[in-house]
């Protein structure tokens, strides 16, 4: 991702390994590394002040499975480092699945100091839920059941666009949510393709 460090681009980049990084693309050099994090296959979406990671659960996808489910947490970021400032609970409800299938997407947006973002929970029973976030401190503001495990987010002036499912064929379908408190305007509407 681009992050935009005042009169500079920088890049900002997460792996699979567990490791963010802020690069200066103009000099070729890597500015500082934080090791230790969970799997990160979704995009990135920094802020002015933050950017948005997986920073690893100890909850299995199944039983004696390698695959961890993930969490979200925030670092505040400058050009001389990075630190966490907060991180859901490791707890079930606030789980996200992090193997590739299920990440290689945008998994949230962030405007005017909210995170828009999906949590969907290790067991079946969790509900899938998409949150506003305080991005300052995670506080969630607002939640909105979500009908799939794998939804975008597109912020259009004061409505957050999701598409829940755009990877599977005729499943795709596109809603707008009201982002001030995350209300439905209208029924979830299926593109006829």
């Amino acid at each position: 991702a681009v992050w935009n460090g005042g009169d500079r681009e920088y890049l900002l980049t997460a792996t699979v390994s567990g490791r963010l990084n802020m690069i200066d693309p103009a000099k070729g050099k890597l500015l500082w590394a934080i090791e230790g994090l969970g799997e990160n296959h979704f995009s990135l979406t920094p802020t002015a002040e933050h950017v948005f990671v997986n920073v690893g659960s100890k909850h299995p996808r199944d039983e004696g499975d390698s695959r961890m489910f993930g969490r979200l947490g925030a670092y505040a970021i400058s050009t001389a480092g990075a630190k966490r400032v907060w991180e859901h609970p490791d707890e079930p409800n606030y789980l996200i699945p992090t193997w590739m299938d299920s990440c290689a997407r945008r998994r949230l947006t962030a405007r005017d100091g909210c995170v828009y973002y999906l949590v969907s929970g290790k067991e079946k029973r969790v509900r899938r839920r998409i949150v506003k976030l305080d991005e300052n401190t995670g506080e969630i503001l607002a939640e909105f059941p979500s009908p799939s495990s794998a939804p975008q987010f597109y912020l259009v002036e004061n409505r957050l666009l999701v598409i829940p499912d755009a990877s599977h064929g005729d499943s795709i379908t596109m809603a707008l949510l009201e982002t001030e408190n995350l209300k439905q305007l209208a029924d979830f509407w299926k593109p006829p393709h």
